[in-house]
Order: C-alpha cells, then structure tokens, then sequence
C-alpha cells in the first residue's frame, strides 16, 4: 500500500519487519517441533525398554515378542501377557507366603454408552480409563486389559482390606474424572469383583473365580444409575 503511494521505504521497512516477525515464529516453531519429537522418541524408548524387561521376567519355551504381550488400542499389558505373568505370580506368593488378590474391573454399561454415542467415544473412554489406572498402581502390581470393556489387575502382598481400599480409590478416581470433553454429561463408573487367590489356584481357576466376582457385583437389571 505504501508502496503504491509512492512511500517505497516506509513500505521496506514495513516488509522487513514482516519477515522478521515471520523467520522468528518459523523458528519458534521449529524448535518446538524438535522438543517434542525428542520427547516422542523418548518415551517411546522408555515404553519398549519397560515392555522388553516385562517381556523378559516372563519365561517359556516359546516367548512371544514385547508387542504380542500389549494391547493395541490402551497400551496395557494384554491378555496373553495377563496369564502369562499370573501363573509366575501365584507360583511366586505361594513360595513367599503372601496374599495375591486378583481383581477384575468392568466399565458399566459400556456397549450402551458406545451405542448412544459412538464407537470413537468408547475407545476413548477405555483408553482413558487404563491411563487413569497405569497411574494408580504399584510398578510391582500386573495391570492388564483382558477382553472389551473389562480389565483385570493382581495385587501381591495385598490384604483384602487393602485390596478393596485400593480399587474403592481407582473407582473414586474413574468416577470423579471429567468426561465431558468426550461426550457432553457422560459419568463413567466402573464395576469391581475381586478374589483371593488360594494355593490350590492357577491362573485359569484364579481368573474363573475373578470372573464369577466381577459378575456378582455387578447391577441388576433394571437397578443402578446410568452411566452416561
């Protein structure tokens, strides 16, 4: 514009303040873009140094690799590694003579919620909820996602007033998180069963008996509070 009216240095000065603004937001830019990446290729280093050393504590004849022991879509360990790791666990607290709870989690009214609202919506809320409950466990305790919306999660050393103290805490957790973002007015709640694992238990019989609990546990029909 200036430069049309005849002001060709006020127009200059105009564009080289322009491209100085413009070279020092690409290079703000350009420094982010590298932090992250960093970052990224950080905790991508860490995820399979974790998964190899987990893959590692689990022997047998034929090992399968780190990515066949996690679940795709939460990040968590999956089922295979969940029966894998539950049969050394049990042989494991048999010999040290401690408890080993087994517990299994439910997201209630899952297929309902994802029916109302949309497949997108309920792997979202599985793959929040298994962040919430990475964060809310000991290094040493086996969290795994062991079918659609259930979870199963083996605490060592736990009493069972530790146990249910623990999973009424991941519940208060679950249920006081904001949902909204995916989808409006949504109330996620979980339903839990636990067990103590007896020294005449393997892991099939440990996870039937998780299974019958989660069962019990949860609402009749008809009872409880919608979940979304």
């Amino acid at each position: 514009l200036k430069s049309r009216e005849g002001d060709d240095a006020t127009a200059l000065q105009f564009y080289r303040e322009f491209h100085h603004i413009w070279v020092r937001q690409r290079d703000e830019a350009l420094r982010l873009t590298s932090r992250a990446q960093k970052m990224w290729s950080a905790q991508a280093g860490q995820r399979e140094t974790g998964n190899a050393a987990l893959t590692r504590s689990v022997s047998g004849p034929e090992m399968p690799s780190g990515a066949e022991l996690e679940d795709g879509l939460t990040g968590l360990q999956n089922r295979r590694f969940l029966e894998l790791r539950l049969e050394q666990m049990i042989e494991q607290c048999r010999r040290d003579d401690i408890p080993l709870h087994l517990a299994m989690i439910d997201i209630d009214r899952f297929e309902e919620i994802t029916r109302d609202t949309s497949e997108v919506v309920g792997d979202a809320i599985l793959r929040g909820v298994a962040w919430i409950m990475r964060d809310a466990f000991r290094a040493n305790d086996l969290v795994a996602r062991y079918d659609q919306s259930r979870f199963a999660i083996a605490l060592a050393g736990a009493a069972s007033s530790e146990a249910a103290r623990v999973l009424a805490r991941l519940a208060k957790l679950i249920a006081g998180h904001d949902w909204s973002e995916l989808h409006q007015g949504a109330e996620i709640r979980i339903v839990c069963g636990s067990v103590e694992v007896g020294n005449e238990d393997d892991y099939q019989s440990a996870l039937s008996k998780a299974e019958k609990a989660i069962q019990e546990a949860k609402p009749k029909p008809g009872k409880g509070k919608r979940s979304a």
